[in-house]
C-alpha cells in the first residue's frame, strides 16, 4: 500500500529554484540510495534488527516499503546491473555480504565476501564491481557474472572516494591518489597536498575533491597530473550528497544550512542558506531536481 506524502514549500531562491520538503515513512539512517524507472530506492542502514528499502515514487511521491531482512549497512550501495541493486555491507555490521537487490521482483538474496571490512564506495566496469577498502588497503573486485571476489593490495590506506576515467580507477586517500589500471590491474600513487575527502566528481578530464571540515576544493588534472587548490568561501563537511548538474556542482554542508553551487568553468561560488539543519549522506539526480533524504529523519528535501 502506498502512502501519501505530505509536502511544504519551504523557501524560494533568487535563482528561480527551490527547496520542498517531503515526509518518508521511515525516520531511519541512509547512506546510499539509487534511482530506476522513475522510482528512488532508499535502504535503510541499520546494524540490527531487521531492515527495509523506502521506494519512493518521483512522479507521484508516493513510496512503500519492503522488507529486506537482515541486510546491515549497505553504505557502498547504489550501483544497479542488470536490473538488480548491489547493497555491499560495511564492517560496522560485524557482517561481510552483499545484498542483492531484484527491482523487477523486489526479492533479496546474499552473496558472502569473504572479509568483514568497510566499504563506503563502489562502481562497475566490465561486469565487475569494484570495491576499495575504507581504512585498509585492499580493492575488492566481485565478478557479477560468477559472483567470486578476490582483492588486490594496493599497499596504503584507502579513503572514500573511487571515480572512473579511462579504463582507470581513481581512488582517494590521504594526500595522495591511487591510479589503478582495469586492464593490467596495476596501479601507482601520485602524490596531492589534501586530505581525502568523502566526496569527488570527474568533469571535463578534471578530478574535483571538495574538502570536509574545511574550505579547500583540490583539482587533479587527469591529463597532466598536475595538482591543486581553489579556496571555497565555507568551512563546512561536504559528504556524498554533492552531485554536477548544468557546468555547477551542488555541494550539501552536513549538520549545517547551506548549499554551495560552485560553478565549474569559472571556479566561482556562490551560498545559499536554505537547506534543513541536518545530517545528510547520500542524494540522487532527477528531471533537473535534486533529491536529498535526511539521516535520522523522515525528511526528503528536494531542491529545484
Amino acid at each position: 500500500m502506498s502512502y501519501q506524502l505530505s509536502r511544504r514549500i519551504s523557501q524560494k531562491k533568487d535563482i528561480g529554484e527551490i527547496v520542498r520538503i517531503v515526509y518518508l515513512q521511515l525516520s531511519v539512517n541512509r547512506e546510499c540510495s539509487a534511482i530506476w524507472n522513475d522510482k528512488l530506492y532508499l535502504p535503510q542502514l541499520a546494524t540490527s534488527g531487521s531492515t527495509q528499502i523506502e521506494i519512493f515514487d518521483l512522479n507521484t511521491e508516493t513510496s512503500r516499503l519492503v522488507n529486506l531482512g537482515l541486510l546491515y549497512a549497505a553504505q557502498a550501495g547504489g550501483n544497479i546491473w542488470n536490473d538488480k541493486l548491489y547493497l555491499p555491507q560495511s564492517a560496522t555490521s560485524g557482517a561481510s555480504n552483499i545484498g542483492i537487490f531484484n527491482l523487477s521482483t523486489e526479492t533479496l538474496r546474499t552473496v558472502p565476501l569473504g572479509a568483514t571490512i568497510r566499504r563506503s564506495s563502489s562502481l562497475i566496469w566490465n561486469d565487475k564491481l569494484y570495491m576499495p577498502n575504507f581504512a585498509a588497503v585492499n580493492l575488492e573486485i566481485f565478478d557479477l557474472n560468477t559472483e567470486a571476489t578476490r582483492r588486490i593490495n594496493l599497499g596504503a590506506s584507502l579513503g572514500y572516494t573511487c571515480l572512473l576515467w579511462k579504463d582507470k580507477l581513481y581512488i582517494n586517500g590521504n594526500n595522495f591518489i591511487k591510479i589503478f589500471d582495469l586492464n593490467t590491474e596495476t596501479f601507482r600513487t601520485v602524490s596531492i597536498a589534501l586530505n581525502s575527502p568523502v566526496t569527488a566528481h570527474i568533469y571535463d578530464d578534471k578530478l574535483y575533491m571538495p574538502g570536509y571540515g574545511d574550505n579547500i576544493m583540490g583539482i587533479f588534472d587527469l591529463n597532466t597530473e598536475t595538482f591543486r587548490t581553489v579556496t571555497l568561501p565555507n568551512s563546512i563537511f561536504r559528504h556524498k550528497t554533492s552531485k554536477i548538474h548544468n557546468d555547477k556542482l551542488y555541494m550539501q554542508g552536513t549538520n549545517t544550512d547551506i548549499m554551495e553551487i560552485f560553478d565549474l568553468r569559472s571556479e566561482t561560488t556562490e551560498t545559499f542558506n536554505i537547506l534543513q539543519n541536518s545530517l545528510k549522506v547520500t542524494s540522487q539526480l532527477h528531471n533537473n531536481r535534486l533529491y536529498i533524504p535526511q539521516n535520522g529523519t523522515n525528511i526528503m528535501e528536494i531542491f529545484g
